[in-house]
């Protein structure tokens, strides 16, 4: 959808913020949905259990989602309008 809005295919269309918000440059945004309407959008991490990984593709996995939690990380997600809950 956000691909149709912006390349004007189609001429509205209901996108999550920041989809909206990536390409805030090419489109309007006419409305925003109030949160207590939507709900919590959450988009989980985890770490999937893989016995073919290596012991190192294993720890990179660890690593990755250790990063994820970090303030660098959240400063990243933030920029693109993303909401921290912890």
């Amino acid at each position: 959808m956000k691909e149709a809005v912006k390349e004007g295919s189609n001429e509205v269309g209901l996108v999550y913020y920041s989809d909206a918000y990536s390409i805030k440059d090419d489109v309007d945004i006419l409305e925003t949905a109030d949160s207590s309407l939507t709900g919590d959008i959450i988009y989980p991490v985890c770490r999937v259990n893989n016995a073919e990984a290596t012991a190192a593709e294993t720890a990179a996995a660890e690593d990755f989602v250790a990063f994820l939690q970090t303030d660098a990380a959240k400063a990243v997600f933030e920029k693109f309008m993303f909401v921290i809950y912890e």
